[in-house]
């Protein structure tokens, strides 16, 4: 697999500028166009934290990428949530399998669709960090919180840059500007999980 015509190395460049002002350890040369692509890799000694482009497509003429932070959790009990920005084609959906649930925090309803196995978890939590405010700077980026393979108590976190229509072929998926906010909605996503305590429940697999 090789770079395409929309997948450059544009992340790989903005994850070198942010090394450069802000540490870490970047692995990959983000200038030789090679696959696989660059991964940044920050907080070694706390809760390690990864920022590398991914795969979101691929055809005959190349892939489209994206940019994704992730880091991991341990929780209780399994939990999955998945909190996207809403679109008029995603809360039409919504209103027909009622999948979404509401927290009732300040504009984030109307701005997120909220999925999650526990509900009352995820109520909990999103008014009680900083999570939700960070998320509303904001309508660029998807949250997922779920179990690793069949695991029950270890946890991916990891948090998207959401893409427009024809942002692949654009190849612009994120910019300089935009990394840090991601990092931090990574980084604030585990924090909230981990600060409370998990009522059991049975967990669906949204």
């Amino acid at each position: 697999m090789h770079d395409s015509y929309y997948s450059d190395n544009d992340i790989d460049r903005i994850l070198y500028q942010y090394y450069k002002a802000n540490g870490g350890c970047l692995m990959g040369n983000p200038y030789e166009g090679q696959y696989p692509h660059c991964q940044l890799l920050l907080d070694m000694d706390t809760a390690p934290l990864s920022v590398a482009p991914v795969i979101t497509s691929s055809s005959r003429y190349g892939y489209g990428l994206t940019c994704a932070a992730y880091t991991q959790a341990e929780l209780t009990y399994p939990y999955h949530l998945d909190l996207r920005p809403s679109t008029v084609l995603r809360k039409g959906a919504d209103m027909i399998t009622k999948q979404g649930i509401k927290v009732r925090y300040r504009d984030l309803d109307s701005q997120y669709l909220i999925k999650s196995g526990n509900p009352a978890f995820t109520q909990l939590i999103l008014p009680g960090s900083n999570l939700a405010d960070l998320l509303l700077q904001t309508r660029a980026f998807r949250v997922r919180i779920e179990p690793v393979a069949e695991e029950k108590h270890l946890h991916t976190v990891q948090v998207l840059r959401e893409k427009s229509l024809g942002s692949e072929i654009q190849g612009k998926t994120i910019s300089l500007e935009e990394l840090p906010l991601m990092i931090e909605l990574c980084r604030a996503a585990a924090y909230a999980v981990k600060s409370y305590a998990m009522p059991e429940q049975n967990q669906g697999t949204d």
